[in-house]
């Protein structure tokens, strides 16, 4: 029996909470960046809309304020959006290399018991060796005397 069955039995649950997490991890990556390619889709239509209205010769002056505010505060999130994206990299990082180093414990431990029933396994046909060493020496000694 190997001894340290259970740690192993506790990494490998570590190492696949850390593979969950980091699954998380890469959604919320994921969506912060779907939601920066619609702010900058969104950003691109506004000033489209813009150029048309100002191509026309119809100037609104509140209207193009209040687009221009818009467009602004679009510019505002998306630059939250890239910080927060940026951050959501560095923790999918974070937890990619905690998946890697559980991984690295859970293979250490794997290897470690695999040694473990070898030596046993060993330790079995040195017996078995034994025995039959005996069993031939004692014939030996019969066909001697």
């Amino acid at each position: 029996m190997f001894r340290l069955d259970g740690v192993l039995v506790w990494r490998e649950r570590q190492r696949d909470e850390c593979r969950l997490r980091w699954a998380e991890a890469c959604r919320a990556e994921e969506e912060i960046r779907r939601r920066a390619a619609e702010l900058c889709a969104e950003i691109a239509a506004e000033q489209t809309q813009r150029r048309g209205k100002l191509e026309s010769g119809v100037i609104a002056l509140d209207d193009i304020r209040a687009r221009h505010q818009y467009e602004q505060a679009l510019r505002g999130e998306l630059e939250l959006l890239q910080r927060a994206s940026e951050e959501a990299t560095r923790e999918r990082e974070r937890r990619s290399d905690a998946v890697i180093e559980a991984q690295r414990e859970v293979e250490v431990l794997e290897r470690l018991k695999a040694a473990h029933a070898e030596q046993a396994l060993q330790a079995v046909r040195r017996g078995e060796q034994r025995q039959m060493d005996e069993v031939a020496g004692l014939r030996a000694h019969r066909r001697a005397a």
